[in-house]
């Protein structure tokens, strides 16, 4: 085989399996959202948030599924999912992906995600409540800076 015909070759394999192999770490990072049940979370995730906001603002309950629609529409799995994708592909290497997928699928690992939106709404209300509880600092250092400013001008 001539020289010319086996480096033309050779560049016709690489350039075709140059996609695949870009596109294997973009597919094990579905893999590990899959695994890690993301479209689950990403959509119970959704749920607490509005959830927290109609508890927040009552007078918000009458739009909760107007909210719901319009949160699901923009942020939901089906909208996030490419995007997750390749943020995990960045920030992860193909051979990290594949141990945190070999990590959500062991049993340690289905409670972590089984409890994550128990625990992150649980931690939502905990810096609720500090916030809540310290409120009148708030209040005093807003009030401080409203004097300052109106001194300065």
């Amino acid at each position: 085989m001539s020289r010319a015909l086996f480096t033309s070759l050779l560049a016709v394999v690489l350039l075709t399996a140059l996609p695949v192999w870009a596109n294997s770490h973009l597919q094990v990072a579905y893999e590990m959202l899959e695994a890690m049940g993301a479209e689950r979370l990403t959509n119970e995730s959704l749920e607490v948030v509005l959830d927290h906001q109609v508890r927040a603002n009552s007078e918000m309950e009458p739009f909760r599924q107007t909210l719901k629609v319009f949160y699901f529409k923009h942020a939901g799995w089906d909208s996030v999912k490419e995007d997750y994708a390749a943020l995990y592909q960045e920030a992860f290497s193909e051979e990290e992906l594949r141990q945190l997928t070999e990590f959500y699928r062991t049993q340690v690992g289905q409670k972590m995600l089984r409890l994550q939106p128990q625990l992150m709404e649980e931690a939502m209300m905990i810096g609720e409540r500090r916030l809540d509880e310290n409120i009148q600092e708030l209040q005093q250092m807003v009030r401080e800076r409203e004097e300052f400013l109106s001194r300065s001008h």
